[in-house]
């Protein structure tokens, strides 16, 4: 409350307690003199996350990997607060449920160095299109590093130039050349389109048994990842169902970001 005067001002709060006043200085201007007020209560400028944050932040990651992530100090700046217990995520025991389990061995010659053998697979299509119209999820993992790739199609057809693309980016940036490539022998590699264009790559092509997971183990386990870390995100973002490949998107861009 202000409290005009000739000559002067005074500023009161709603109890009528002086806290302010002012001499004026001409043309309206006036001078306030007074001890700023103590505060009752005071908030903190700064709080470290909590693992449950985190968890979100991360695309639904494990606690346990989080906590070992800030532990070991696998990555810079991530404060956590540790002294809340987290409570269970739904979103991941809706999104990372699985009918069947993967089996924990691969069958088939290892890799000796990077891109010298990669697992290729094409899951779709699914029944809501992405905003960008696509429906299928090329997912590419290399069999030395387990490090992935991952794109949206709009379909099938696509997916020779998509290789290609990806095929000279990889070589590129890492010097070392495609050797081998892995597909299913379930029937969507086996036509002469993927024979050809992988001929001309200089890529020795390769089936597996058709719907033999045992074969391609590394990318069952990380299609079925990637797909448990998106369905969560989508989950907990209460997302509309046709963004659920910039949720697969992401997942695929913290998979490769994410130190574990």
């Amino acid at each position: 409350m202000w409290l005009f005067a000739k000559g002067g001002c005074t500023i009161c709060n709603s109890a009528g307690k002086t806290l302010a006043k002012g001499k004026q200085k001409g043309h309206g201007l006036y001078t306030l003199k007074g001890r700023q007020p103590r505060a009752k209560y005071g908030l903190l400028s700064h709080a470290a996350p909590s693992l449950l944050t985190w968890h979100k932040q991360l695309g639904h990651l494990g606690y346990n990997a989080v906590i070992d992530m800030a532990k070991l100090v696998l990555t810079k700046g991530m404060p956590m607060n540790l002294s809340a217990t987290p409570p269970i995520c739904e979103h991941c025991i809706l999104g990372k449920q699985t009918e069947t389990l993967i089996p924990q061995t691969c069958e088939g010659k290892r890799a000796e160095s990077p891109l010298d053998i990669d697992y290729l697979d094409l899951p779709g299509p699914e029944d809501v299109h992405t905003l960008g119209g696509c429906t299928y999820i090329m997912n590419i993992i290399d069999n030395y590093s387990s490090f992935p790739w991952g794109f949206t199609l709009k379909k099938k057809s696509n997916a020779p130039q998509v290789f290609q693309d990806w095929k000279m980016q990889v070589e590129w940036e890492t010097g070392f050349k495609v050797g081998i490539v892995c597909m299913d022998g379930g029937g969507k590699y086996a036509s002469t389109t993927y024979e050809t264009m992988l001929q001309k790559q200089g890529v020795e092509h390769q089936t597996t048994a058709p719907y033999t997971s045992a074969h391609n183990v590394k990318l069952e386990q990380m299609h079925c990842t990637i797909m448990g870390h998106a369905r969560a995100m989508h989950s907990d973002a209460k997302l509309p169902l046709n963004l659920w490949g910039e949720c697969v998107m992401a997942a695929f861009y913290l998979a490769q970001h994410t130190p574990t």
